[in-house]
C-alpha cells in the first residue's frame, strides 16, 4: 500500500468514527423526549396549588429540548425518575415545581 492510500483510509476511519455511533444506536429523538418528559411533568404541575406557574415552568423546560437533536437514554431516564419523585412532594403546601434535569445529546464532539 502506498502512502496516499494509508492517509485516505485513516481519513475515512476518522470521519466514520465521529459521524456514526459505534454501537449503531442514534439515541432518542427530541420529539420523543418532549413527549416522555411532558407525560411526567404535566401531571405534577397540575397537582400543585399554583398549577399555572407549574405549567409555565414545564412549558419553558420542554421548549429547551431541541426536536432535531438526539438525546442519551440514560440522561432521559434519570430525569424521568427524578421528576416522578416530585409527585410525593406535591402534597406539601410549600411545594414549588423546580425542574432540574441535565439532558445530554448524543455525539462524541459535544
Amino acid at each position: 500500500m502506498n502512502k496516499v492510500s494509508v492517509i485516505v483510509l485513516k481519513a475515512i476511519f476518522i470521519v466514520s468514527l465521529f459521524s456514526c455511533s459505534i454501537t449503531g444506536y442514534d439515541g432518542v429523538p427530541g420529539k420523543e423526549v418532549k413527549r416522555r418528559l411532558g407525560n411526567v411533568l404535566i401531571p405534577i404541575a397540575l397537582a400543585g396549588e399554583n398549577s399555572n406557574t407549574g405549567l409555565l415552568s414545564v412549558s419553558m423546560f420542554l421548549d429547551t429540548i431541541d426536536q432535531s437533536a438526539y438525546y442519551r437514554e440514560d440522561s432521559i431516564r434519570n430525569c424521568e425518575e427524578r421528576m416522578s419523585h416530585l409527585l410525593l412532594s406535591v402534597l406539601d403546601h410549600n411545594f414549588s415545581l423546580r425542574i432540574d434535569c441535565k439532558l445530554k445529546t448524543k455525539g462524541y464532539l459535544k
